[in-house]
């Protein structure tokens, strides 16, 4: 069992295969209830069995055998918001996904992957830098996930990144004139530690960090960087930070706060920042329909991800849309044998071509479309 993550989630975009069996099963963790799950995974199973039958498909028994190991232990524990299963020839993977889903079991020449795209972004909902004379972290956020992001050379105290400070002072003291019997001065030349300018340290010491910082993010400056700790501490870093989308989150110090009360603030407050930028990217598909730079149009979109286009898909929807690949496109009311689920093909070819995915209310697109999309050319 592992967590979904861009890697395993790139390599579900990849898969080509006939058959590959999709089984995603949604988990309530508020009214957790392990006999209505393993219901619930049976009948999933049970619907993918069929549709395998329904294409003459040749050992199904091997394929779907990782699903009675599954059948036999606890899964409402493991998961907070579902479980995802793959299947294919020669290929099993089951991952826990942190968002919520809705029951599924696909079968087709392609993993479903959309209702994954909640749990997995291509690209952050927002950095936390938490600052301090002592305490220094580069945080990710996506949606809801957290992760503790490994900066090279992030200094993690003033102390750390200003050391030679401390020994250039010792190397410029010498022995003074004697005190009493047997005792002799320190005759110490420049500022000692007590004497020096704190604010001017700790801003030395935030260059160095933002330094860090930067360097680290050097392809993904366009999202927010949340800067946490005290107000003097947030202030002084906006000050000398090279980062031009700083959000200061001056909530005190981050070894006053639990973890969940950190991250409750933080995302508090990125929420109205997540709508601005949402709203200035509708704004853009509205203003680019009719232009030929973006479209709303499944038949156009299936085209346009195959071509590799598409720089940014708008997601409202994931439930399947079924259809033969054919020219024009034919849609169908449901499953058959021969059926391709359009969605996710255009989620799919998007994902592999780099476009950036955008998780959106449905209610926004144009004519309560599914998808829509913004063109590169």
């Amino acid at each position: 069992m592992t967590t979904l993550t861009t890697t395993s989630f790139d390599a579900l975009a990849r898969h080509s295969a006939t058959p590959c069996v999709s089984i995603i099963l949604p988990i309530d963790r508020r009214h957790p209830d392990d006999r209505r799950a393993h219901l619930e995974l049976k009948s999933l199973i049970a619907s993918a069995r069929a549709q395998l039958k329904a294409m003459d498909t040749p050992d199904i028994d091997d394929l779907l055998e990782p699903t009675e190991m599954v059948l036999q232990r606890t899964v409402i524990a493991e998961h907070s918001g579902g479980l995802a299963m793959f299947f294919a020839p020669g290929f099993a993977a089951e991952f826990a996904i942190d968002a919520p889903v809705q029951a599924l079991a696909t079968t087709g020449s392609r993993f479903t992957i959309g209702p994954l795209l909640s749990s997995i972004e291509s690209s952050p909902t927002c950095y936390v830098l938490t600052v301090g004379a002592e305490n220094v972290a580069l945080l990710r956020l996506d949606r809801t996930r957290w992760s503790v992001c490994d900066v090279p050379d992030l200094p993690v105290s003033v102390e750390a990144a200003l050391w030679y400070e401390r020994v250039e002072r010792m190397s410029s003291s010498h022995a003074g004139g004697p005190i009493g019997r047997g005792g002799m001065s320190i005759i110490g030349h420049g500022s000692g530690a007590q004497d020096e300018d704190r604010k001017e340290r700790l801003i030395r010491f935030f260059q160095k960090v933002d330094d860090a910082v930067l360097h680290f993010l050097h392809s993904d400056l366009e999202t927010p960087l949340v800067v946490a700790g005290t107000a003097p501490s947030v202030a002084r870093y906006q000050h000398c930070s090279r980062h031009h989308r700083v959000i200061a989150a001056p909530f005190g110090s981050p070894e006053e706060l639990t973890t969940r009360e950190l991250h409750q603030r933080i995302e508090e407050l990125i929420e109205p920042v997540l709508a601005k930028r949402d709203d200035v990217l509708f704004e853009r598909l509205v203003t680019r329909l009719g232009t030929g730079l973006a479209s709303a149009d499944l038949q156009e979109l299936i085209e346009a991800t195959a071509q590799g286009r598409v720089s940014d898909l708008l997601v409202g929807s994931t439930t399947p849309c079924w259809g033969r690949p054919t020219q024009p496109a034919e849609f169908l009311d449901e499953w058959e044998p021969d059926a391709t689920d359009f969605l996710n093909d255009i989620i799919s070819e998007a994902w592999r071509h780099g476009a950036r995915m955008h998780r959106v209310s449905p209610e926004r697109l144009p004519e309560r479309t599914p998808l829509a999309a913004l063109y590169r050319y």
